[in-house]
């Protein structure tokens, strides 16, 4: 089972690695977050499931503005990687007014805090992976 993981992870290029990294680090906090569930803070949880799965799309859909960038010599390519960038912003937008929106109106599912930290775990894990292509 460990050598077939091995073999899909290594036949992967950088991003999909880094992907792979991103979800793993972001499954083992939500297994840590979930004993909150037992201590009645489910909303922890959640709202960290909800940034994880928000914060994943736009890394996928990062990949693809780069791709347009990179090709930034078609006529449509620069209008697609602008539309990426707002559809992206705006991703990050409505998770965060989902969560805020129902924490006004004492409904407890998302924790806005979960949320926003769920945001920025693929890009620690970006920096952690480039520090360490450095060295």
């Amino acid at each position: 089972m460990l050598k077939k993981i091995s073999d899909f992870y290594s036949k992967q290029d950088d991003i999909n690695k880094s992907l792979i990294i991103v979800i793993a680090v972001q499954f083992v906090v939500f297994i840590i977050l979930s004993a909150c569930f037992f201590f009645g803070y489910m909303s922890i949880p959640l709202g960290f499931l909800l940034g994880s799965i928000i914060a994943d799309l736009n890394f996928k859909m990062l990949e693809k503005q780069m791709d347009y960038i990179l090709n930034a010599g078609r006529p449509t390519s620069k209008r697609k990687g602008i539309a990426n960038m707002m559809i992206r912003s705006l991703l990050y937008l409505i998770g965060l007014i989902i969560a805020g929106l129902l924490a006004y109106f004492k409904i407890d599912i998302f924790n806005v805090i979960a949320v926003f930290v769920a945001y920025l775990v693929p890009k620690l894990c970006i920096y952690v992976l480039g520090a360490r292509k450095v060295k």
